[in-house]
């Protein structure tokens, strides 16, 4: 292939059209086939590229970065098909594997534009394959706004993000439960609360935490803003439903100081809340901020979903018993030895599917895993869902209720935590056990001071 990324070559296509989209494998199928479903990837780094095909480890640089400008202009395609499986309903799904040639920096500012437009034709090259549901994974979710930019193109859509935020939560509630920690005691914190899977996250959690800290990108004008209007919502959820199981102190105090207030006003309900708060001479247990440093400080569970696609969370940096799960892709944790750290940290929005997933080349993870955005493909396939799904940012708790409910039914499970691609181990759990253990003994008499507090 190196004929295509010479200089010379690279000239001769600088002004030419890009090519046509490609044809699919099943070109003019009427309807769409029960159980069959495609999933759109991307290359998330540029190791990707040598991941894929261990050729490219021959071009030199500049190659690289030629090649990468020539399949922008082939445009989407037919990658791997999915050999798929049955669940345990019995109801089967198969489907293809779907490419853009794009990293994440290609989709972003300037490139948004054309990146959705590429996106949009996989769709419509989906629908012509016949599948029954069309799933948008990494950055192909968030730059069509979770979906919302592509539906309508013959397919039901999903971005996955509900499933991938189902799985994220229950796998760091019982992360934490493993290392002793009840999350209804705990400080939890949400980093990229205002994006779709992080404000889910935040609604999901907010029915288990004491406290919960919803953090924002400081480098956004308007974070504040987004942030206020997430605590609303779920301050609002909290006042609304009723109590879950395992309910922790922010649930509690919640329906305790806002029974009687007007249940169909979500505007200014975390304002309201905290009003309440300070007339009873305590602190409002959820709280908004852009500082993470500060946030991180006092965090017993974190869970980190944002859109940058860099590491800028140092995870030795925070205090032993502490436990992260990552569900961002790129992962926003830096890599690090914590074996004397007395953190935990994992991948989170991950499943294990009722069948092997082979995605032959582009198989990064064990073939009992796969990626909660594919998850949520292969199971509204399975259920026989015609609606779009997970669509925008406004994820709702019904359908992450009803979510988990197929998962259990299908059975789709959490995986078990890793954490760059290695399984945590037994010790690992042992280790943060042991450190959050003397942590509460140490924190044991401002504990008691501030019950005193609380209850006078």
């Amino acid at each position: 292939m190196q004929h295509l990324v010479s200089s010379k070559r690279t000239e001769q296509l600088k002004d030419k059209e890009p090519f046509l989209p490609q044809q699919g494998p099943a070109r003019g199928v009427p309807e769409a086939t029960p159980g069959r479903f495609c999933f759109l990837i991307h290359y998330t780094e540029e190791e990707d590229v040598l991941r894929s095909d261990p050729s490219f480890a021959g071009f030199s640089e500049e190659e690289r970065a030629n090649w990468m400008e020539w399949v922008k202009r082939v445009g989407p395609g037919f990658a791997w098909p999915v050999k798929g499986g049955t669940s345990r309903t019995g109801a089967s799904a198969e489907g293809m594997i779907m490419s853009v040639p794009l990293l994440p920096k290609d989709m972003m500012g300037k490139n948004r534009k054309a990146a959705r437009e590429m996106i949009k034709s996989s769709a419509g090259m989906a629908a012509e394959f016949g599948a029954s549901r069309f799933g948008l994974g990494a950055f192909t979710s968030i730059v069509t706004s979770g979906g919302a930019a592509v539906a309508g193109q013959g397919v039901p859509v999903t971005s996955g993000n509900t499933l991938t935020t189902v799985s994220g939560v229950t796998a760091l509630t019982r992360a934490a439960r493993r290392v002793g920690m009840d999350p209804a005691d705990a400080h939890i914190v949400v980093v990229g609360a205002t994006g779709a899977i992080g404000r889910l996250a935040s609604l999901m959690l907010s029915r288990q935490a004491k406290r919960l800290t919803l953090v924002g990108n400081g480098g956004n004008v308007q974070a504040h803003k987004f942030l206020d209007k997430v605590a609303d919502e779920v301050v609002h959820a909290l006042a609304s439903e009723q109590p879950t199981p395992r309910c922790g102190g922010l649930s509690k105090t919640v329906r305790k100081l806002m029974a009687g207030k007007d249940k169909d006003a979500v505007k200014g309900a975390a304002k309201d809340f905290e009003l309440a708060c300070t007339r009873r001479g305590q602190d409002a247990p959820i709280q908004v901020t852009t500082d993470l440093k500060a946030a991180l400080e006092t965090a017993d569970m974190v869970l980190v979903a944002t859109s940058a696609d860099v590491t800028f969370l140092d995870p030795t940096q925070l205090r032993p018993g502490t436990v992260v799960c990552d569900v961002a892709r790129p992962a926003n944790v830096a890599h690090a030895d914590l074996s004397e750290n007395g953190v935990l940290v994992f991948d989170g929005g991950l499943v294990n599917p009722p069948f092997p997933v082979n995605l032959g080349p582009f198989q990064n993870l064990p073939e009992n895993l796969c990626w909660g955005c594919l998850g949520e493909t292969m199971l509204l396939a399975l259920e026989g869902e015609t609606e779009d799904y997970s669509i925008g940012r406004d994820l709702s708790l019904a359908q992450a209720d009803r979510m988990s409910e197929m998962a259990r039914r299908h059975g789709f499970e959490p995986a078990e935590p890793q954490w760059y691609g290695t399984m945590l181990a037994d010790d690992d759990f042992k280790r943060v056990a042991e450190a959050y253990a003397r942590r509460q003994k140490e924190d044991a008499p401002a504990k008691a001071v501030e019950i005193s507090l609380v209850s006078h």
